[in-house]
Order: structure tokens, then C-alpha cells, then sequence
């Protein structure tokens, strides 16, 4: 082509002049092509308002905290309520006493009303030929509380004893100083 010749030109809905090739019709852009939109049709769409906290999350927020507090207040009232002085703790001491031939911290363990009944010597008449020494070790299998009497039952195993293993039964009741004394005992193979 030289710079002399007209260029062709395009318009939409026409055709191609015949040096540029065939006529293949005219060209028809695709529908919302070609078509201008008003300029209020570009608006940028509206913010996105900012994570804002909706009465009902505050309403979840404040049962959450509540049910906290409430578990909190059980688990404290369930720990003061547990005897830290157990049946079985006491009842260790009162083992421990025996195996160290210490009868009379043992003796004094024990309510009135068993003191009437067996004497300190006598306590130590009847445990001596058992054979307890500070090897032993007790398991103790069952811990009841009964209103104001309290059980501690278990095993008693001894290497140095006269035989390796003993039921221990031992019952403590509350007495009016609110102190559980010793008032059954049972120490058998």
C-alpha cells in the first residue's frame, strides 16, 4: 500500500472495503458490548461495616462468664467440703503409729468409749505379735462416709510380719468436738 492510497475504516454495523479481502458481512458486537453505561452505574458498592459485636454475642458472652463463675463456685465448695483428714488418711496415721510402736500417739486415737473397752496395754498386747515394722504398706480399698461415722478397710502388707498380708477395719466417728476418733478396729490375716 503507499502512503497515496486512502486507509480503509471500520464502522461497526458496516463492511470491510474490498482491498483488505472478502465481505463476510457486518460486524454486530455481542449484546452489553458496545454499549455505554450511565456514569452513576459505576459506583463503588457500599463498605463493609467493621466487625461490630451484636447485642446476642454480649448476651452469650455474659452466660459464658456466668457459667464459669458458677462451675468455679462447685468446684471450690467441693473441695472445702472433702475431708482433707479423710478416713483413710487418719486411719494411715493411726497404721503408722502402730507399725512405730508408738501405742500410746495410737491409743490416743481411739474414743472413750473403745478406751473403756481395750486399755493401752492391751492395744499393745494384742498388736505386738503381728509384727509390724515401717515396712509395711497399706492399700486401702474402701473409704465409706456415713453421716458422722466414717470406714476405712484395706490391705495391709507387711514383709517382716508375722504373716505378709492383713484385713484392716478401722471405724472413726464424730465425736462432739467435731474430731472423728477411733472406735472399731480390726487387724486380722
Amino acid at each position: 500500500m503507499s502512503d497515496n492510497q486512502p486507509r480503509p475504516s471500520f464502522q461497526a454495523g458496516g463492511s470491510a472495503p474490498g482491498p483488505l479481502g472478502p465481505d463476510y458481512g457486518t460486524y454486530q458486537p455481542a449484546p452489553g458490548y458496545g454499549t455505554y453505561l450511565p456514569a452513576d452505574a459505576y459506583l463503588a458498592p457500599a463498605p463493609v461495616a467493621a466487625s461490630v459485636r451484636k447485642p446476642a454475642s454480649r448476651a452469650r458472652l455474659a452466660l459464658t462468664i456466668f457459667a464459669i463463675v458458677i462451675i468455679a463456685a462447685i468446684i471450690a465448695i467441693a473441695i472445702s467440703m472433702r475431708d482433707a483428714d479423710g478416713p483413710a488418711q487418719r486411719s494411715d496415721v493411726f497404721l503408722n503409729n502402730l507399725e512405730q510402736g508408738d501405742y500410746a500417739a495410737a491409743y490416743a486415737m481411739a474414743a472413750p468409749e473403745l478406751q473403756n473397752r481395750l486399755t493401752q496395754d492391751g492395744l499393745e498386747q494384742a498388736v505386738t505379735p503381728l509384727g509390724l515394722s515401717t515396712t509395711c504398706t497399706t492399700q486401702w480399698t474402701q473409704t465409706v462416709t456415713n453421716g458422722d461415722t466414717q470406714e476405712a478397710s484395706g490391705t495391709l502388707t507387711c514383709p517382716d510380719a508375722t504373716a505378709p498380708s492383713y484385713q484392716v477395719d478401722l471405724v472413726w466417728t464424730q465425736q462432739a468436738d467435731d474430731t472423728y476418733k477411733l472406735t472399731g478396729l480390726t487387724i486380722k490375716p
